[in-house]
C-alpha cells in the first residue's frame, strides 16, 4: 500500500514538476531585497578637540591619557567597564544578567568591533561606528562624543595649564552622519537563502501532496482496483499511444 501510495505522489509530482520553479520565487525576492536594502551603515561623528589634551578616563585626577595615547590604544577609552556600564542603561540593556550571553560582554565585543576613534586633522577626531544596526550605532557614537568632551572638559576645568596653553574647550563639529552600504551579495546569506529555498521547496511537495489527495480523479489501473477492492485480471493498452510510437519508428522497404 505505502508503495502505491509513493508511486501515486511521484507521479502527481512528475505531472507537476514546472511548480518546482515556484519554489526559487521566495530566494529570488529574499536576494534581491538583500542586495537592495542597506544592511551595513556608517555612522561618524566629528570632534573638535585640540590633539594635546588630556582625557580624564575616571574621576579620580591622576587616571588621565593623552588623546594621542587613545588614538593609538582605544581601548582604554572604550573598554572602560564604567563606561560600558553606563552605555548599556543608554541602551536599555538589563547589566544584571549572569547567563551565558552576559549582555555586559556582548556590548564589550560589539563596541571592540564596531567603534574607532581616529584623528585625521590635528585638532579632529572622529568617533564612527561600522555594523549592521543604525540606531544602536547612533547611540554609540553620540554617547562616547559626549564622553569623550566632558572628560576633556573636566580636566581643563581643574588644570590651568591647560588654559595657559591655549587649549580650546572641545566640541562636536556639526551633526552625526550616517552612510548606508548596499552589497550584491555576502557570505553570510548563504545559510539563510538555503533554508528559505529547502522551506519554499517543501511547502510546495506538501500542496502537490494536498492537491493529489484531494483529487477524486482514478491515476491508474492500481488505482481502480484499490478503490474497488476486486483484482486486476487484465488491462486495455493505449492504442493512441501505440499509434504515435509506431509513426515514429522508421519502416523498412
Amino acid at each position: 500500500m505505502l508503495r502505491f501510495f509513493l508511486k501515486r505522489y511521484a507521479q502527481a509530482v512528475s505531472e507537476r514538476r514546472l511548480w518546482v520553479l515556484l519554489a526559487f520565487v521566495p530566494l529570488i525576492i529574499y536576494l534581491v531585497v538583500s542586495a537592495i536594502v542597506p544592511d551595513r551603515f556608517t555612522v561618524k561623528q566629528e570632534i573638535s578637540i585640540s590633539g594635546n589634551a588630556l582625557i580624564a578616563l575616571s574621576p579620580r585626577s591622576a587616571d588621565l591619557r593623552a588623546l594621542s595615547e587613545l588614538i593609538s590604544t582605544p581601548s582604554y577609552f572604550f573598554q572602560n567597564k564604567f563606561a560600558l556600564i553606563l552605555l548599556g542603561k543608554r541602551l536599555d540593556l538589563e547589566m544584571r544578567s549572569e547567563s551565558a550571553q552576559n549582555p555586559l560582554l556582548m556590548l564589550k565585543r560589539d563596541v571592540v568591533h564596531c567603534l574607532s576613534l581616529t584623528m585625521p586633522g590635528q585638532n579632529t577626531a572622529v568617533i564612527a561606528y561600522e555594523g549592521k544596526d543604525r540606531k544602536r550605532g547612533e547611540a554609540m557614537v553620540v554617547f562616547y562624543s559626549q564622553r569623550l568632551i566632558k572628560q576633556a572638559k573636566d580636566w581643563l576645568a581643574q588644570n590651568r595649564s591647560g588654559i595657559e596653553k591655549g587649549l580650546a574647550a572641545p566640541k562636536m563639529v556639526g551633526k552625526i552622519t550616517v552612510e548606508e552600504q548596499h552589497a550584491p551579495w555576502r557570505s553570510e546569506r548563504l545559510l539563510p537563502a538555503v533554508y528559505i529555498f529547502v522551506i519554499s521547496l517543501i511547502v510546495l511537495l506538501v500542496i502537490i501532496a494536498l492537491l493529489d489527495w484531494f483529487n477524486p480523479s482514478f491515476r491508474s489501473e492500481r488505482h481502480i482496483a484499490y478503490y474497488l477492492q476486486v483484482p486486476i485480471l487484465g488491462t486495455l493498452p493505449d492504442l493512441k499511444r501505440i499509434a504515435e510510437v509506431m509513426k515514429s519508428v522508421p519502416h523498412k522497404e
